[in-house]
């Protein structure tokens, strides 16, 4: 029996295994405060690298086990990454710095902009791209505070937060459960 499957699918499979390999695989900081010798996974390592083009500046720090990586773009938005887990792996990407307000029935597109955004960054950062396509054919299914599920061990869930300044936080983790 021939079993047929999109390509579309293998590639998002593929992505989404790098996604996740990429968290814990970049370049390693000087700084450790936590043991993660019993976790699945390493220590959280930076995802982006200095230099990039469209990149104002970037940080990377790691604070009792949990990344911390911030970039700033040159219009203003900025984002923030807090990555944790030890058998786990939570990825929180905060988007700030909006010129215009965000609104209930506009963040999935400004979701899936943001991580086109991010996919060109590079070669390597192809992986969100793919996602945002894939958001893109799921459209319909996203609700704020609703994680859907992109693959296996791979779900996704957004938030909106109007204090003190207006920011659109995607989630990546490896499980279901959608806790803030």
């Amino acid at each position: 029996m021939i079993v047929q499957v999109r390509p579309f699918k293998v590639m998002l499979m593929f992505c989404c295994a790098c996604f996740f390999l990429q968290l814990f695989s970049c370049e390693k900081t000087p700084q450790q405060e936590s043991d993660f010798t019993h976790c699945l996974y390493s220590e959280p390592e930076a995802i982006f690298r200095n230099g990039l083009k469209g990149i104002q500046y970037h940080d990377f720090q790691l604070k009792n086990g949990i990344g911390i990586e911030e970039l700033g773009f040159f219009d203003d938005i900025r984002l923030t990454i807090r990555q944790s887990g030890c058998d786990e792996i939570v990825q929180e990407f905060r988007f700030e710095g909006f010129p215009y307000a965000l609104s209930n029935n506009k963040w999935q597109a400004d979701a899936i902009s943001l991580l086109k955004r991010l996919g060109r960054l590079g070669p390597e950062y192809l992986v969100y791209h793919t996602i945002s396509e894939q958001l893109l054919e799921n459209e319909d299914q996203l609700a704020l505070k609703q994680p859907i599920q992109l693959e296996e061990a791979f779900y996704f869930s957004a938030y909106l937060e109007t204090t003190p300044a207006t920011s659109l936080i995607l989630v990546f983790r490896s499980n279901e459960q959608h806790d803030r």
